[in-house]
């Protein structure tokens, strides 16, 4: 099982380049498939794949929110933070 992975995203690696090489080509899609006999067809769903893979191996930021002191001027919170 541990094979299939690694060839998955292998695949997807490549499908990530491809998409890329079409995006620095300044050719359309449809222009950059037929020069590389890739169907349109075939793009957008690797294209798909590759953006939900990225979006599943993101791991969101959280940053924490602090509220300013009561009574506190901006200049005396600003002086804590050089």
């Amino acid at each position: 099982m541990e094979t299939g992975l690694t060839i998955k995203s292998l695949q997807h690696h490549s499908w990530a380049l491809m998409v890329q090489e079409q995006s620095k080509s300044g050719l359309s899609i449809r222009d950059w498939c037929s020069q590389n006999d890739i169907s349109t067809k075939t793009f957008y769903y690797r294209r798909k794949q590759v953006r939900s893979e990225l979006l599943q191996s993101a791991s969101p930021v959280f940053a924490e929110l602090v509220s300013p002191e009561r009574g506190a001027s901006p200049q005396q919170m600003d002086s804590g933070h050089s």
